[in-house]
């Protein structure tokens, strides 16, 4: 697989190469808080240039905010946050909003946020995110935060295969109503039995600290040395199931690829994510990977991460053979010895 034909130039083609505007998707079982979460994050003036995408119309928690309607599809929020209802096409509306920028009928924003309905598999959004051409000039996936009722979220994890989708391929969770919670730490052990790398945060009534989100700190990409953390233990959990590994050494472009796409023919949508950190050869900096099933991510450039040797990647699948995905990552991690 290693046949001398890659350069720098086959990974530059992958990067990101502008300043996109960030996307973070907020999703959660019903009732988990989403709402919530966003209202206390968005009563911030320093997240006042947001831009705020909901996917089911007429949502209480975020009704009470609204004192201005601009027009059918748009609303403005108390403090300049800009509320859409995602009525037809996600893509759309994310033009229309920067349409409506551009044309200065609505303040410029820096952030786009998509809070999805309760019951949502969050894949569709990703994918739709990763492939089309408005999101590789103007729009970057930031990451996924997923809020998990602090009472009922065990409930919901034991009952609804959508609830344990939603935290699987979570960049961070979030265990709401914290307040009110009995048996936190039983249900913290559920959600790492199903996500062994995302970092869980506490909150009561919706108040966090919203730097700590993807989207919302000053860090390009979620996937930093703290939200990479592959020493934990696999997870598993309703057919879902994650499997990671480290290694030093940098991997010739050409061979990832190789390898990425034999895993992609072999296991196809149960396969639900990739993400890592990958040091290529000819790249002095180390460059974010990501894909949901088959749709692919362009590549990022992790400039706080420069003096870094070693490259991670974290593999999510269901109803697969986690031995297999092992033995992938073994393969990998050879391909980058070589």
């Amino acid at each position: 697989m290693k046949d001398g034909s890659s350069s720098a130039a086959d990974v530059s083609a992958y990067l990101v190469d502008e300043n996109p505007i960030p996307v973070s998707i907020i999703t959660g079982f019903l009732g988990s808080g989403k709402t919530t979460l966003l209202s206390r994050i968005l009563d911030s003036d320093a997240f006042s240039n947001t831009a705020v995408i909901v996917n089911e119309l007429g949502e209480m928690g975020l009704d009470h905010l609204l004192l201005e309607v601009a027009d059918e599809q748009l609303a403005l929020l108390s403090n300049g946050c800009l509320c859409c209802q995602l009525r037809n096409d996600l893509v759309d509306t994310m033009r229309t909003l920067l349409d409506r920028a551009t044309r200065s009928e609505i303040p410029e924003f820096e952030r786009l946020v998509i809070e999805t309905t309760g019951i949502a598999d969050p894949v569709p959004i990703i994918q739709t995110l990763m492939t089309d051409p408005l999101r590789f000039s103007r729009f970057r996936l930031a990451g996924l935060t997923t809020v998990i009722d602090g009472v009922l979220g065990a409930q919901a994890l034991d009952n609804f295969s959508v609830s344990v989708k939603q935290a699987g391929l979570a960049d961070c969770l979030i265990v709401s109503k914290m307040d009110l919670a009995e048996d936190y730490r039983s249900l913290q052990k559920r959600i790492r039995n199903i996500n062994s790398t995302a970092p869980i945060l506490c909150s009561s009534n919706g108040v966090i600290d919203p730097t700590l989100l993807p989207g919302f700190g000053e860090e390009k990409s979620v996937h930093s040395a703290k939200t990479m953390d592959l020493d934990r233990k696999p997870a598993h959990g309703d057919g879902i199931f994650e499997v990671s590994r480290a290694f030093e050494g940098r991997i010739e472009y050409s061979a990832f690829e190789s390898w990425v796409s034999q895993l992609h023919d072999r296991y196809r949508g149960n396969l639900l994510r990739m993400k890592g950190i990958i040091h290529f050869e000819g790249q002095e900096l180390p460059s974010v990977v990501q894909a949901v099933q088959h749709i692919r991510y362009p590549l990022e450039n992790l400039p706080f991460q420069r003096d870094a040797k070693t490259s991670r990647l974290v593999l999510i699948g269901q109803e697969m053979s986690r031995h297999e995905l092992i033995s992938a990552l073994e393969e990998l991690a050879q391909l980058a010895n070589r």
